[in-house]
């Protein structure tokens, strides 16, 4: 952790603000909608410095109990002011909340090439060093299944709910999560369960949104839902608030929304401070394509596929969260490799499989769903959304989003591909192409 620095002037000046009030909630409420961007984000530093208020207010960025990772919810204020302050939470947190996230990079990176005790070693220092999230529950029932097996896995969901005694966010979570990796589990048998207990159970809207958000890792949403997963993650683990702040900056992003000035140079200032690659690629904009990248490119589209998949796959050794990179991969490859169980050739398998038989709805994009549902922190995570139609959630227009965010080049084989899909997505491609916020300059 990074040593605690010194509260400056102008925190202190903040914090005198909620000192000597008897409702330091209600009142924080009044001053977030009174304070410039700077003094929202200064404010938030000064409450994580002082135990006092960050324990009532913000809860602790790093658990080390699961009944601090179960914190009580946060009223909200409306969609963007809600944006906002969790974005401030995230930059006051710091260099600590990068740390936390190049540690479950370092996981998925591992997990992705099928180097399970390697994983487990990279999730051991992070729990030790970040203590609980709910990222980390799902991350560590993923692994458990993949090393374990279902009776594994199945086993520390139940012991987190037996450790949780109030039966709250983290034991639920955890159980969907374990009901998700279940090798008999599809999506469509997974959807119908969340459902069932989601809407026949007495839950607040917010709470409900909380769940589904964690059950499907969404890529889109309405503002309604945006709305209540942010108010939801307002208090808690630090790297659990910021997956529900790039959520909803993208999905908004993607649907047209206008953000003020102070909030997209705020959003600049987290994708600078994170190094997150889906957060960048909206609000720092398109990098530029790898050598490699662009060898494979030209040999697929010279259709030398042996050549395109054999550097696609060399390349996924070294930077295996890739979605251009496994999309060639998937599309130029010409059948299954059975020599490695690494998750990463099993997701590039079901993506081919997905795309070369047209079966957007079958069994396929639910094997290619259960998966990137698991990569909460990857910009694999986007990859189902762009290639399967498997119900009334992954529309059209998740599928654009899925493409866009997956590639960080902006690359052509996703304009290509798309414009490849008959009557659902052609119709809507000149508009897709000429969004700034999704394939920026790129000609159509």
């Amino acid at each position: 952790m990074a040593q605690k620095r010194k509260a400056t002037q102008n925190e202190k000046r903040l914090l005198n603000h909620l000192r000597g009030t008897r409702y330091p909630a209600a009142r924080l409420q009044d001053l977030r909608q009174e304070l410039s961007g700077d003094d929202q984000i200064a404010l938030a530093r000064s409450i994580l410095q002082n135990p006092y208020y960050s324990e009532r207010l913000l809860s602790k960025s790093f658990p080390v109990s699961f009944r601090e990772l179960d914190a009580p919810f946060s009223p909200g204020l409306d969609l963007h002011a809600d944006l906002f302050w969790n974005v401030a939470r995230c930059l006051a947190i710091g260099s600590p909340l990068r740390a936390a996230l190049s540690g479950a990079v370092k996981f998925d990176n591992a997990f992705l090439l099928g180097q399970f005790d390697r994983a487990e070693t990279q999730l051991a220092k992070w729990q030790s060093d970040f203590g609980h999230s709910l990222w980390s529950i799902q991350a560590r029932v993923l692994l458990l299944q993949h090393s374990r097996g279902y009776d594994g896995q199945r086993e520390y969901a139940l012991s987190l709910r037996d450790a949780d005694e109030y039966r709250g966010g983290p034991s639920v979570v955890a159980y969907f999560a374990s009901l998700r990796n279940a090798p008999v589990t599809t999506y469509p048998k997974f959807q119908k369960t969340v459902d069932e207990l989601v809407d026949t159970g007495k839950l607040t809207p917010q709470f409900k949104a909380f769940l589904r958000f964690h059950a499907f890792h969404p890529v889109t949403a309405d503002e309604s839902f945006i709305g209540y997963v942010l108010s939801a993650s307002m208090r808690g683990s630090a790297i659990d608030c910021f997956f529900a702040v790039r959520f909803a900056a993208i999905a908004l992003a993607v649907g047209g929304a206008a953000f003020d000035d102070s909030t997209h140079e705020a959003l600049g200032r987290l994708s600078r401070l994170t190094g997150d690659r889906l957060l960048g690629r909206f609000f720092l904009g398109s990098s530029e394509p790898t050598d490699r990248l662009v060898q494979a490119t030209e040999s697929y589209f010279e259709d030398d596929f042996a050549a395109c998949a054999a550097l696609a796959l060399q390349s996924l050794t070294d930077d295996p969260q890739s979605a251009d990179l496994l999309l060639l991969h998937a599309l130029a490859s010409t059948a299954d490799d059975q020599s490695t169980e690494a998750p990463i050739i099993a997701i590039s398998q079901a993506a081919r499989r997905v795309l070369t038989t047209g079966d957007r709805r079958g069994t396929q994009a639910s094997d290619l769903l259960k998966w990137c549902m698991n990569l909460q922190g990857s910009p694999l995570s986007f990859l189902a959304a762009a290639v399967t139609e498997i119900d009334s959630v992954h529309t059209r227009d998740d599928a654009i989003v899925g493409a866009a965010s997956a590639s960080e080049s902006a690359h052509p084989l996703w304009l290509r591909w798309l414009r490849s899909i008959p009557g659902r997505f052609t119709d809507h491609l000149t508009d897709a192409v000429t969004c700034p916020a999704i394939f920026g300059p790129v000609e159509a």
